[in-house]
Parts: C-alpha cells; sequence; structure tokens
C-alpha cells in the first residue's frame, strides 16, 4: 500500500472516528425536591420554632457541604406555633444553604378534593412570606407543586396517576 494510500485511510479513520471520540454522554441530571416545609411529614413531631430550626440545620447540613442544588416547597401554614417572622429565619437558612423556594399550598390542600376557588386562595395565602425571602435575594417564586401532586379529577377518558375516577362521593385510585 503506497504511503499516500496510508495517509488517505488514516484521515479517513479520523473523520469517521471523530464523532465517537468527540462525543460527550449526555448530561444527566436530577431534581432533588423536599416537600411540606418548614416541618414535613405531618408526625405530629414538635413544630415550634426552635425545633424546626435545630430540624432544618440537620438537615441542610449535606446539602451545604456538597454544594447539592435543592428546592423545598413551603406550607406557610404547616406549623401554626411559629409567627411568620419565625418561618422567615427558617427560609432564610434554606435560601443561606443555595436552596431555591416553592409554594405547596398554605395547609397542603388537595385540588381533587377541594373547590378550585378555595384552591387558589390556598395558593395566594401559601406565598408571602416565600415570596418575600425569594425577594428579599432579588429572586422570584418561580416554583409551584400541588399537594399529593394531584392536578384535580380526571376527564372522562384522561388518564392519570392521580386518582381514576369518581362515583358519586367515593374516589378509586
Amino acid at each position: 500500500m503506497s504511503r499516500s494510500w496510508r495517509a488517505g485511510l488514516a484521515l479517513l479513520t479520523l473523520v469517521l472516528a471523530a464523532p465517537l471520540i468527540s462525543a460527550e454522554s449526555p448530561v444527566k441530571q436530577v431534581a432533588i425536591t423536599i416537600d411540606d416545609l418548614p416541618l414535613g411529614g405531618g408526625d405530629g413531631g414538635p413544630c415550634d420554632f426552635q425545633s424546626v430550626r435545630r430540624i432544618t440545620a440537620r438537615l441542610l447540613e449535606p446539602f451545604s457541604a456538597q454544594r447539592i442544588p435543592v428546592t423545598a416547597f413551603i406550607n406557610e401554614g404547616r406549623c401554626r406555633d411559629m409567627t411568620p417572622r419565625e418561618l422567615r429565619a427558617v427560609l432564610d437558612m434554606w435560601l443561606d444553604a443555595g436552596a431555591d423556594l416553592g409554594n405547596h399550598t398554605y395547609s397542603h390542600a388537595d385540588l381533587s378534593r377541594t373547590p378550585v376557588a378555595d384552591f387558589e386562595g390556598e395558593i395566594t395565602r401559601g406565598e408571602p412570606v416565600t415570596r418575600a425571602a425569594l425577594g428579599n435575594r432579588d429572586r422570584p417564586l418561580r416554583y409551584f407543586r400541588h399537594s399529593f401532586l394531584h392536578t384535580g379529577l380526571d376527564r372522562p377518558g384522561t388518564p392519570s396517576s392521580n386518582f381514576s375516577h369518581r362515583t358519586d362521593t367515593r374516589w378509586r385510585r
């Protein structure tokens, strides 16, 4: 094989292999979210400011240490023992750790069981402290998450991962 053929073959090999060599694997991403703040779970645990602050500090440690992005969804009416000022202090802890915040309704209302007008009130009532905490850092309130991930009743023939249909007042999954 002549020298020019070998050079041509080498060049062809590089041209054909270049997309394989330079192709990067797709970037994989995952979103980490935590719901029902300031204290999630509804397990009846202590919901006073000092307890919530202590739990929040422990929860945020790995996110801060590893610089893991997280979005926290807030139910502003979840801990009724806390004042708006105390709630704001807890939300500032999340923001200081690099988290973003979203609205999760005031009291974790279920859209599938709440009249639309009432649910809209839940959304509006569930954001003033969160919006103020974000606004103080020139950040907008960008996220809303439906409670229970329910987005309302299904229409006949519409598939859903929530409730499939309603019969009278009984719900079926």
